[in-house]
């Protein structure tokens, strides 16, 4: 029997076209270039803080940038933000664990920068600062709560890096530690020798301020884990 050309034909064509699609092999797709972040270059706050950018300084603080950082002559940002009477973003600085107490070359504190501007409001509000540190660790609860309810940053730092939370937590004032985190008072602030408020109470045995502590998320480290993250942020 013989087969029409026309059907041949086509059958030639359609297995060769089956054949070309079944040879073809597909490539796999590129990666996409690697994402790497980049840390977050500290020293860029001091100017921003000099200059009153409360955006700038908003952005690299939420990028991990060090509030403490030194520049020239041992200056910080608050420091910065002190002589220029930046007054929120003193505020900013402070409750993300500014230092009020640390000094520039010359001996020139972000207290001192105030007092001698004359810039009233940032005075004010670093004393508090120092007045609710204290307060704290002498267990005056009725003070701690007028220093806060007067706008007091709960988290702004002192000698030796000491927090009102470190300091209620060290003198064992349950009623300070329970309004201090109340007020969202940072359970993660570092002092200069490692110490957190947890680390404080555990060495204290004071279990009511340690599981305190521990539900705001305050997270249990050993020694030396305390001191290496210590060493982190001392750079």
């Amino acid at each position: 029997m013989r087969i029409p050309i026309i059907l041949v034909a086509l059958l030639v064509i359609t297995t060769t076209s089956a054949c070309r699609k079944d040879s073809r092999v597909t490539q796999p797709s590129s990666p996409g270039p690697i994402q790497t972040s980049t840390p977050v270059d500290s020293t860029i706050l001091i100017p921003a803080a000099a200059a009153g950018d409360i955006v700038k300084v908003k952005q690299l603080l939420s990028e991990g940038a060090e509030v403490n950082v030194r520049g020239a002559s041992d200056s910080t940002p608050l420091m910065e933000a002190a002589y220029g009477n930046h007054l929120e973003v003193a505020r900013l600085l402070l409750d993300k664990g500014a230092n009020i107490t640390l000094k520039k070359i010359d001996g020139e504190t972000a207290v001192s920068f105030a007092q001698n501007k004359n810039h009233k409001e940032i005075s004010e509000l670093l004393n508090q600062v120092d007045q609710l540190i204290t307060a704290s660790g002498k267990g005056d609860l009725q003070p701690v709560q007028d220093l806060i309810d007067k706008g007091a940053s709960i988290n702004g730092r002192g000698e030796g890096g000491r927090t009102a939370l470190t300091e209620a937590a060290y003198g064992g004032h349950v009623e300070i530690v329970k309004l201090l985190l109340d007020r969202d008072a940072d359970v993660t602030a570092r002092k200069d020798d490692g110490a957190t408020a947890l680390s404080i109470s555990q060495g204290a045995a004071n279990q009511r301020i340690t599981a305190m502590l521990i539900e705001k998320g305050a997270k249990v480290e050993s020694l030396e884990e305390r001191k290496a993250k210590s060493a982190n942020e001392s750079h």
